[in-house]
């Protein structure tokens, strides 16, 4: 397979603690990994814990603006084709660097709206959470709901969920016990997507029947 044809495939982990649930996370994350490698694809993986977010303000909305210092972050994204979210699930929420993340990378991308924004719009996004109580199944369903206003594109078992105190064998046949279920249809999805309308032709030819 060309270096042009692989798809571009990136794991944005937002664990940084060491104990069970993100020591679980980073297993999770190596099966996705070498899924992925395997099918033929440029995997990367990146921890956000290791970037500079601003942790005393927020981005100003409408303003577009990513902080400087993680314009590497922000090209990693624009960089890829599918993006999995990894994240540990805590009171029933996502922790603070993926807040920081949905805050200072992702939101500054949609501002602007079917004009200027929506500048991920035709990548394919998908999910792998862990929990150690509950809360996974909610969280990846408001998740998936933000990820689609913003113009991913998510396909069927494109998220996935750990509970890590629930026995693997007690769970869906050991759904949660394998993690790299989703790739395929990141990547199927992905090659799909590179003929898909751009947002400029949606916009306009939707704006189009609808003004005859």
């Amino acid at each position: 397979m060309s270096k042009e044809s692989r798809t571009r495939f990136l794991v944005i982990d937002a664990s940084s603690e060491d104990h069970q649930r993100e020591r679980a996370l980073k297993e999770n994350i190596e099966r996705v990994l070498k899924t992925a490698e395997r099918l033929g694809a440029e995997a990367r993986h990146i921890r956000l814990c290791e970037f500079e977010f601003n942790h005393n303000q927020s981005a100003k909305r409408g303003s577009k603006t990513t902080p400087e210092k993680l314009a590497p972050l922000l090209d990693c994204l624009m960089w890829t084709e599918v993006v999995v979210i990894a994240s540990p699930v805590q009171w029933g929420g996502v922790n603070l660097w993926l807040k920081l993340f949905i805050d200072q990378v992702l939101s500054p991308l949609e501002e602007g709206g079917l004009e200027h924004g929506f500048e991920a719009y035709g990548k394919v996004a998908g999910l792998l959470l862990l929990c150690d109580d509950d809360g996974a199944s909610a969280l990846s369903a408001r998740l998936l709901h933000m990820l689609t206003h913003m113009g991913f594109a998510i396909p069927p078992w494109g998220s996935h969920y750990t509970n890590v105190v629930i026995p693997a064998d007690a769970t869906e046949d050991g759904w949660q016990s394998e993690p790299e279920l989703i790739v395929p249809g990141l990547l199927k999805l992905a090659k799909l997507m590179r003929g898909f309308p751009s947002l400029e032709e949606v916009v306009r030819t939707s704006r189009g029947i609808l003004a005859q």
